[in-house]
Parts: structure tokens; C-alpha cells; sequence
């Protein structure tokens, strides 16, 4: 990230934050150099979206689809010896 932005280019990515009170949360954040008439950059512009509710539902979809591949390869295993 650090490396994008210093060479004055937009940079765009997922990032897990933690607030002040030790809690956790992913914003999905765009960071575009401002600069000056002289183009040389003064200040960044940040933009974050909240997407902690995506997150979970990505995990528990991760969680979910790796507990049916069990389900199905035991199911085949199974069937292999005619159960």
C-alpha cells in the first residue's frame, strides 16, 4: 500500500482495522493522492466502506462449503464399500 501511494498512485484493497475499544472490522479503502499546483502531493484522500458483514458471511460460506466436501468425500468413501 505504502509503496503505491508514495509514488502519487491510487491505491484500492481490504484492510482489517481496530478500533479504540480493541474491537475488529474490515473497510474496503480507496486512497487517491491530492496534489498541488506544482504536483507535488500534499495530503491523501481516503475512502472506506464497512464491509464487516461481508467478511463473516465469506467465512461462514468458506466454513460451510469446506464441511459439505467432507460430507461429500465420506459419502463416496462409502459408497466404495458398498455402504
Amino acid at each position: 500500500m505504502y509503496s503505491v501511494i508514495l509514488k502519487g498512485e491510487t491505491w484500492h484493497g481490504e484492510l482489517k482495522n481496530k478500533a479504540k475499544d480493541g474491537s475488529l472490522h474490515w473497510v474496503s479503502t480507496t486512497i487517491v493522492p491530492r496534489r498541488d499546483a506544482n504536483r507535488d502531493i500534499v495530503q491523501y484522500l481516503s475512502i472506506r466502506t464497512d464491509i464487516t458483514k461481508r467478511k463473516k458471511a465469506e467465512k461462514e460460506l468458506d466454513l460451510f462449503l469446506n464441511t459439505a466436501a467432507i460430507f461429500v468425500a465420506i459419502f463416496r468413501q462409502m459408497a466404495t464399500f458398498g455402504l
